[in-house]
């Protein structure tokens, strides 16, 4: 009986711990970093799995674009945990995103279906709607 508790001791995990909110906040920022463009993108909330614990070995996180790419609002974001022996566990992390951009304003009140001339609107940094994707370029 003492061989079989020694073998389960062994087999154990040395110790176990949640996902390191600092290091996810990091690949998410650095994922917004590279991706807006005209914009201001502001992470206002992360929420990271509870249940998942990790090995308290090193390891490394990064975080990629979800299909669609980034949106204004809340979203969920792939995480890709990297441990020192070159194993991965895929993760997402629930987030809030502010993006703040060019938006057109009309500058006077316009009929469904006018034409607009250049003069009828004028560019302003607006806050985006739920739902709407980080602008990469403006549109021509």
């Amino acid at each position: 009986m003492g061989t079989v508790l020694l073998l389960l001791a062994l087999a154990m995990p040395e110790v176990v711990a949640p996902l390191d909110e600092t290091r996810a906040r990091a690949a998410i920022t650095g994922l917004i970093e590279r991706e807006r463009r005209l914009a201001t993108v502001t992470l206002l909330s992360i929420e990271l799995p509870e249940r998942v614990l990790l090995p308290s070995a090193e390891y490394e996180v990064q975080a990629t674009l979800p299909p669609g790419g980034l949106r204004a609002g809340k979203q969920r974001i792939p995480l890709t945990v990297r441990f020192a022996d070159h194993t991965e566990k895929r993760l997402t992390a629930s987030v809030a995103l502010q993006i703040d951009g060019p938006t057109l304003v009309p500058v006077r009140d316009v009929a469904r279906g006018e034409r607009l001339r250049p003069s009828d609107v004028r560019q302003e940094i607006r806050a985006f709607p739920p739902g709407e994707p980080l602008l990469r370029t403006l549109p021509s």
